[in-house]
């Protein structure tokens, strides 16, 4: 069982080594020691922002030269350490800067790069016009790597760049470090989420509220450097797949979705709640469509004999057309999604969601909700009470729907937006304020951890530690071994 304890003492251990390396002048040992360091405080998010890791970063960039411009070329570079065409989001922001009409580069870095995750996103950005496609090689070190990207940025001389990065990105942030002539906004996917790049940037893009109180909080940001635009959902048409199971006609069809580490803290309860409603109603039917492990929910399923009536699937292309054939969406517990109640939104399906007492509401997602319908409920008895109704009344369902199916905002709104903060760094979107309570997510996410997703032993079993702490690496690879073995 790890604690915020031993985390902790990890952190501190790839500090050392990170710390170490740089004085030796070893630039891709410090830069790998940050990105575990980087991984491992993601896992559970006992602090959104590590000081210590922000100064190594600064420190690593002044070993390459300065890059240093007064007059642009190009109006902006799109710098992408995810580029995955349906995770986080890289469609958006490309489908804006290909509107926006002005010459971009689209600057693709992942580490093990794989084009056909990335198919839409390429063809998109190939075929519009106004967009250069770069990928950096995947196979190079990351010294190199942060070269190639200096060296990209120092010939086009962008006068905006828009950073969407995965959470533990070292190249990135090194990259575009030390840079006199850009304006740079970080798109920040993940705002309840620890992440690297809290000194790299001028502007943080905020998706809502929540995420510009965490930024200013607990991320050092000032209020003026946090720009807040609501995101949409790119729907994609795709014909409708089918299921590999028989659904009863007569069924009403609940789906739910999202990263499973969402729903496996607090001993499970999200799952007890899906029990609970399929054992009040018989015709109930529930789906949920999840990425990472699985193996924990099926099992639970199995255990509770409801193979017949829950039916657990993997993110597929055709989400939408899956979204058109439910009747009711139900947010994910004690982790709220974003994304995929947008999706369900355009798919017309009523939403209920509990609040997690950390901050973050769907209602915030959605700007053009009208009054009058609620989504988030604060207690598990009035939360049962508007399921019960959803499942029970067709008509009830239907009405709901006319509420809240036109409550995201569109691709032209979005691109709009983006083109005013651009010009004038500021937000046109009205704030709803809400804290986020770090100690509830950490304890949450640890839960789940422990319990479940068991990722920290892998993080912790690399050379650096074997060479610094051999009998810590020793511990942790028994510990891998073990619940690699657990889930074969």
């Amino acid at each position: 069982m790890y604690t915020v304890r031993d985390i902790k003492n990890y952190t501190d251990k790839y500090h050392k080594i990170a710390k170490r390396a740089l004085k030796a002048e070893k630039l891709n040992t410090a830069l790998d020691a940050l990105y575990h360091c980087g991984a491992l405080q993601h896992t559970v998010n006992i602090n959104l922002k590590d000081d210590i890791s922000e100064n190594l970063i600064l420190e690593l960039s002044y070993k390459f030269n300065q890059i240093k411009y007064q007059k642009s070329s190009i109006y902006c570079l799109f710098y992408d350490s995810i580029a995955v065409s349906n995770i986080a989001l890289s469609m958006q922001y490309l489908k804006a800067l290909i509107s926006l009409g002005k010459k971009f580069i689209y600057l693709i870095n992942v580490n093990t790069w794989k084009e056909s995750a990335s198919k839409d996103l390429m063809v998109l950005a190939k075929q519009c016009g106004n967009c250069e496609v770069i990928v950096v090689d995947s196979t190079k070190n990351m010294v190199e790597k942060i070269e190639i990207i200096r060296r990209i940025i120092l010939e086009e001389r962008p006068e905006k760049v828009l950073l969407h990065m995965g959470n533990s990105d070292p190249v990135g942030c090194v990259a575009f470090s030390n840079i006199s002539g850009c304006t740079k906004y970080l798109i920040n996917h993940g705002d309840e989420q620890f992440w690297l790049g809290a000194t790299v940037l001028d502007y943080s893009i905020e998706f809502r509220g929540m995420g510009k109180d965490a930024s200013v909080k607990y991320r050092g940001l000032r209020d003026e450097q946090c720009l807040v635009l609501p995101y949409y959902p790119v729907l994609k048409s795709e014909k409708f797949k089918g299921f590999d199971f028989q659904l009863p006609a007569d069924a009403v069809r609940i789906f739910s979705g999202g990263r499973f580490t969402k729903v496996y803290a607090e001993n499970g309860k999200f799952m007890e709640v899906i029990t609970d409603i399929l054992n009040r109603h018989p015709k109930a039917f529930f789906i949920f469509a999840g990425a990472g492990d699985a193996e924990p929910m099926k099992a639970y399923v199995k255990k509770k004999g409801l193979e017949n009536r829950w039916k657990v699937i993997a993110y597929r292309d055709d989400l939408l057309e899956v979204l058109r054939r439910m009747d009711i969406y139900l947010g994910t517990y004690p982790q709220t999604g974003g994304l995929m109640a947008q999706y369900a939104v355009a798919a017309g399906l009523p939403i209920v969601e509990m609040d997690t007492k950390n901050g973050g509401l769907t209602e915030d997602l959605l700007p053009n909700l009208n009054g009058g319908y609620r989504i988030t409920y604060e207690s598990w008895k009035d939360y049962n009470e508007q399921v019960d109704n959803l499942i029970d009344d067709s008509d009830y369902r239907s009405n709901v729907s006319e509420k809240i199916k036109k409550s995201n905002i569109s691709e032209h709104e979005f691109w709009v937006g983006l083109q005013n903060l651009l010009t004038s760094n500021t937000s046109q979107y009205p704030i709803i304020h809400r804290e986020i309570n770090l100690k509830i997510r950490t304890k949450r996410l640890l839960e789940a951890e422990n319990r479940y997703m068991h990722r920290i032993p892998g993080i912790m079993c690399n050379r650096h530690m074997v060479r610094y702490y051999p009998l810590m690496a020793v511990l942790n690879f028994i510990r891998y071994i073990y619940f690699r073995k657990g889930k074969s």
